[in-house]
């Protein structure tokens, strides 16, 4: 099964699931997984497509399809999508401190223009994956 794992608990400072999570069923299971998994000071570092880009929700608002696609945000492998909030929570659910939940660098001027212009808050929106950091709470990682 996926908790037996040939890794003692506490054995990584430091584990990485880029464009991992959500090509899973249950990403949150194995988010807790990978939690025990940590040193106490161990940082999990998370990125994810963001659900609410316009590239996820345009094709359905105005084709009325979600036009799958072999690569990108609308890869027809993707079982699961999260908005920054869903991020989080995932992260805490799991046993961590979310030190941040920050979007991908912007790729275009007008872009960054739109995240500066709105102090931040069109970053939920314009953002293309949500890149996270995160580390056990006290307590949290189980020793074997």
């Amino acid at each position: 099964m996926e908790d037996d794992t040939p890794w003692e608990a506490g054995s990584f400072d430091t584990i990485l699931c880029y464009d991992v999570l959500e090509h899973l069923v249950d990403p949150w299971s194995t988010v807790k997984r990978l939690t025990r998994l940590l040193t106490s000071s161990g940082q999990l570092h998370v990125s994810v497509p963001n659900a609410r880009h316009p590239g996820m929700w345009l094709p359905i608002m105005f084709r009325g399809t979600f036009d799958y696609r072999e690569e990108g945000l609308r890869d027809v492998t993707h079982l699961r999508f999260f908005g920054r909030r869903d991020v989080h929570d995932m992260l805490r659910a799991a046993g961590l401190h979310v030190n941040s939940v920050e979007a991908a660098p912007a790729r275009w001027r007008a872009v960054e223009l739109a995240v500066r212009l709105s102090r931040g808050k069109a970053a939920e929106f314009v953002a293309y994956q949500w890149h996270a950091i995160a580390t056990p709470l006290e307590g949290q990682v189980s020793r074997s």
